[in-house]
């Protein structure tokens, strides 16, 4: 059967006629070209501190008339910046360039001259201090004193004229040094004053240099939430949040349907004690909100917090010693990297202008051959306070009461010369949160497993302890702190420490900026809300 079959097939195979297979011709002709209409990229903005960190190296032997042969060689380069100062004459006209790279009170010197390839100077009305510019020209060793290269500008292009007049920031170096006051008054206008540049531009060196230390460590970056249902420290200052329902609206109803209102948060530790039990290792830098009414030099409504959670190896004194060691790290992260980078360096060297000594001790804490900071507890402290009460600006706390912000500075002054950590506050200063020490005499003077870090000219900079992880410890909480006290805790809790760190504090310390105002951007206080 199959036999027949096959030949079956092959006969109704054979009586196909299929054609011939055809040539197939390849064509090789030029592939078509398109064309675009697009007028050419422009030539990329180059920073000035992108320029000048192309330079060659000078000999010492170098002459204007080599420098004038050169001229012609050097790449060109296009720069958007604006003008701090300007000095016109007949025939050149020299601007200090600056667009916010360079460091401290430095600037680029431009040099515009009248056979230039331009077809004329531009009107020197415009040319003022705080016009913004595009221009292109070639970087070469400078004939004048004062700096080692100038720009020698081809084509100049007003961009952003300024009202000179009525300019309320002075610019040149030459003019008298805006006061603080005023500054603060036109915050839209202050980051283009040089001081305040340093400062910004110091802050983002000391993040990242954090950033780097913790990745190096171990640690995981999370994102904890803004809007909460927490009170984490339990003072009360809180921002409530509601919705806007709008004037004509009806009956509002919540837009969170929990029990419970929302606020900003005040602190991301909760959640970052929830996040370490996945990750082990967890921090975050973020926005706190703390509705005080302070108006001291510390203290903002609104600033961010370097915030960091840890498993511990055991729940005793070593646990926190294991938090403290971190918070160390990270500190000196900060300080070694701002002040060996040399970018960072020239803004903290302006910064510090006049008080070098206190910048060269900066650099001896931020060693890391220092060796851990000195440590002491709140009991010894308060002692201490108590028998050189002379010596104090005000009078030294009893047991049980807060070191305020003097205190601190001058235990950190006289008793470490530097960073110190205070230990084992009275339970009745702290959170709930914080773990109570063992082994402790009358409830009265029963204190938790917490340190505050302390140093001089600022007092508090970072605070910490470990974690309560024993349910039976937290029971007494509100409902609305179950997933914290109780589903935590029952849940597998291991022994964690952490810490929350003032990031305006510190750069305010490092960057010799006593008022936490001039620290931040647009900072947030109690009054008016400009911004």
């Amino acid at each position: 059967m199959r036999r027949s079959l096959c030949r079956s097939l092959e006969a109704s195979t054979s009586a196909l006629k299929l054609p011939a297979p055809s040539a197939v011709r390849i064509s090789r002709s030029t592939p078509k070209r398109w064309h675009s209409t697009a007028e050419p990229a422009p030539r990329p903005i180059t920073l000035l501190r992108q320029l000048l960190a192309s330079r060659p190296p000078l000999s010492p032997s170098s002459s204007s008339s080599a420098a004038d042969a050169g001229a012609d060689e050097a790449p060109l380069h296009r720069i958007v910046a604006y003008a701090r100062v300007v000095r016109s004459h007949r025939n050149v006209t020299f601007i200090s360039l600056a667009d916010g790279s360079l460091p401290g009170n430095e600037t680029l010197q431009g040099v515009y001259r009248s056979s230039s390839s331009s077809s004329s100077l531009p009107d020197h009305q415009q040319l003022a201090p705080g016009v913004g510019l595009e221009l292109t020209g070639r970087l070469k060793p400078s004939r004048g004193r004062g700096q080692a290269y100038e720009l020698d500008i081809e084509h100049l292009k007003v961009t952003a004229p300024v009202d000179a007049a009525t300019y309320p920031i002075p610019l040149t170096s030459s003019s008298t040094p805006a006061s603080n006051d005023l500054l603060r008054k036109y915050a839209h206008l202050r980051p283009r004053e040089a001081r305040h540049a340093a400062v910004l531009r110091a802050r983002s060196a000391f993040e990242k240099a954090i950033s780097d230390w913790f990745w190096d460590a171990g640690f995981s970056r999370v994102a904890a939430p803004i809007l909460t249902s927490s009170d984490c420290e339990g003072g009360g200052e809180v921002f409530r949040v509601e919705q806007d329902q709008g004037e004509e609206a009806g009956p509002t109803t919540p837009f969170f349907s929990s029990a419970t209102p929302a606020f900003l948060t005040v602190s991301s530790q909760l959640h970052l004690e929830a996040l370490a039990m996945g990750l082990g290792r967890v921090w975050t830098c973020g926005p706190s909100f703390r509705a005080e009414g302070s108006a001291t030099n510390r203290h903002l409504c609104e600033f961010w917090m370097i915030e960091a959670e840890q498993l511990t190896s055991s729940s005793g004194p070593a646990a926190l010693h294991e938090v403290m060691q971190t918070t160390q790290g990270v500190v000196q992260a900060a300080m070694h990297f701002a002040l060996h980078h040399e970018q960072t360096r020239k803004d903290l060297e302006m910064l510090w202008q006049g008080h070098e000594a206190t910048l060269q001790e900066l650099e001896s804490v931020a060693s890391s051959s220092s060796g851990p900071w000195p440590t002491m507890t709140y009991t010894d402290a308060v002692s201490l306070l108590e028998s050189e009460g002379r010596q104090l600006d005000e009078p030294p706390p009893a047991w049980g009461q807060s070191l305020s912000s003097s205190h601190e500075r001058w235990l950190a002054q006289h008793v470490a010369s530097g960073p110190l950590f205070i230990t084992d506050y009275p339970s009745g200063l702290k959170p709930f949160y914080m773990r109570a020490n063992e082994n402790q005499g009358p409830e009265e003077r029963r204190t938790v497993a917490c340190f505050d870090l302390v140093v001089p000219r600022l007092g508090e900079l970072v605070g910490g302890s470990l974690r309560e992880e024993r349910l039976d410890r937290l029971e007494a909480q509100p409902a609305a702190l179950d997933w914290y006290a109780k589903d935590l805790r029952r849940y597998g809790c291991i022994p964690h420490g952490g810490f929350g760190l003032g990031l305006e504090r510190l750069v305010g310390w490092l960057t010799n900026t006593d008022n936490l105002r001039d620290v931040a951007s647009f900072p947030r206080t109690k009054g008016p809300l400009r911004y």
